[in-house]
């Protein structure tokens, strides 16, 4: 850990951090091209700026099932929130999911590619906003990794932010576990530099939203980020084909916070 004065760089917002922005286009999937919804303007699809992406096209394969989708069931601000419901398709689990970065491919074994990662290069301290989480019982929790129990056998939920160096995208294969973003794989590789977790993945309290605080812990105070990666899973281990057919998570108003000092990992 090097020593150094922090200074948070320009505050940037996170883009379509209230969820608002929805729209539908027709994208591949493992076996053919369906009507797919992505968390973005019809002009950020079309020319590529879209910061949010989700595993949608990887459950549409025979038939458009949208895991995660708006909604006005269940909203915190603004006309619209996001709903994420792990669900199956063809026997297999496909876990809902909402990610800054960009779905590459998929296939009908479950195999699935995703480029993590946006642009960004500030440092913000926290990450704050609202969900709701109702789990059901998992199935296969035979394939949990080592060391990883699951309280009454119910689904988890998973919201997590990483920053990295780089200037690239990072590669995960769900079906190559040192690709995963995992804390163990996080904390051996030099081009993590942040990283904050929701600290409870189990059900939240009451009927309506949750206000999350996520502390950003650095690994040390001279890094500069060159992407972030935000993660919000309804089933955490999904990667390992582990989740809850029925699992919902609502997510709503994520922002950035930048003051006072980072916590240094420990």
């Amino acid at each position: 850990i090097s020593g150094g004065e922090f200074t948070t760089e320009a505050a940037t917002v996170l883009p379509n951090a209230g969820f608002e922005d929805w729209s539908v286009h027709k994208a591949g999937t493992a076996t053919t091209s369906v009507n797919t919804t992505f968390p973005c303007t019809d002009d950020e699809y079309n020319n590529g700026t879209r910061f949010w992406d989700t595993s949608n096209r990887g459950a549409n394969s025979i038939g458009q099932k949208d895991p995660t989708n708006k909604t006005v069931e269940l909203i915190h601000g603004g006309t619209y929130a996001a709903k994420l419901g792990t669900t199956k398709v063809a026997g297999k689990l496909a876990a809902a999911s909402l990610y800054s970065g960009d779905f590459i491919k998929a296939d009908m074994s479950g195999t699935a590619t995703i480029n993590f990662g946006k642009p960004f290069v500030s440092r913000p301290t926290a990450l704050k906003g609202y969900y709701k989480y109702t789990p059901v019982k998992a199935s296969n929790t035979g394939a949990l990794p080592d060391g990883v129990t699951l309280t009454d056998d119910l689904d988890q939920c998973a919201i997590y932010v990483v920053l990295m160096k780089g200037g690239e995208q990072h590669e995960v294969i769900n079906t190559k576990t040192e690709t995963l973003l995992s804390l163990d794989n996080i904390k051996a590789d030099d081009k993590f530099i942040a990283y904050g977790e929701l600290s409870s993945g189990a059900a939240t309290a009451g009927d309506g939203f949750v206000e999350f605080n996520i502390p950003i812990e650095y690994r040390n105070l001279d890094d500069k980020p060159t992407h972030i990666i935000i993660v919000c899973s309804a089933s955490k281990y999904g990667d390992y084909m582990v989740g809850g057919d029925g699992s919902i998570m609502y997510l709503d108003d994520f922002e950035l916070i930048y003051d006072g000092e980072p916590t240094i990992w420990k």
